[in-house]
């Protein structure tokens, strides 16, 4: 929107291929550019699901697979799916498994972050969909305050993998991974 505004919408569409209702907004970021959107339809749940690679920093170093659920009316279904954060992962693909009820993302990943040793991992993502939930969503520090803490919790259903991932070298987080089913997580 020329202010490092970055909307991804949807749009629904007939079957001739003419709009059909108000655009959907899937997922909006303030200076954080989302791109390359892969979509897929499950019949069974009668949603998409569309994945994107987001820039994690804004300023292109690194990029993480984001996704959403959509219903077919072009409702959104709960939160992010966080289960494809990967750093350094690009290009997301995407195809629905009907056999298995889940959907396969298939994605680049910048093994050495240096563009240079490239693999293409994927991953299950299925209806059984973790949501990250992050309390305080943003901290503020003071005078000579130099800890936070943040508790990490999963709203939606399933396994919630998750990692912090500190932008500069003096920020560090502890622990900087882990998984949740349910609990909550605290990061120092």
């Amino acid at each position: 929107d020329g202010v490092n505004n970055y909307y991804l919408i949807g749009q629904n569409l007939t079957a001739a291929g003419a709009k059909s209702g108000d655009y959907n907004f899937i997922s909006y970021y303030v200076g954080i550019d989302e791109r390359h959107v892969a979509l897929s339809y499950n019949p069974a749940g009668n949603e998409y699901l569309a994945v994107f690679d987001a820039d994690v920093y804004g300023d292109h170093t690194a990029s993480a697979i984001l996704g959403r659920r959509v219903s077919a009316g072009g409702g959104l279904i709960g939160g992010f799916l966080v289960g494809m954060y990967q750093y350094n992962v690009y290009n997301p693909a995407i195809a629905y498994d009907s056999y298995n009820n889940k959907y396969v993302v298939t994605m680049d990943y910048d093994y050495g972050n240096n563009g240079t040793d490239w693999d293409v991992i994927a991953q299950r993502v299925g209806p059984e969909s973790p949501v990250l939930n992050v309390a305080p969503s943003s901290l503020s520090f003071a005078g000579t305050e130099n800890a936070k803490t943040i508790s990490i919790r999963n709203t939606g259903t399933g396994n919630l993998d998750w990692g912090v991932y500190p932008d500069h070298a003096w920020r560090t987080a502890s622990p900087k991974y882990g998984a949740t089913l349910a609990e909550t997580d605290t990061v120092t």
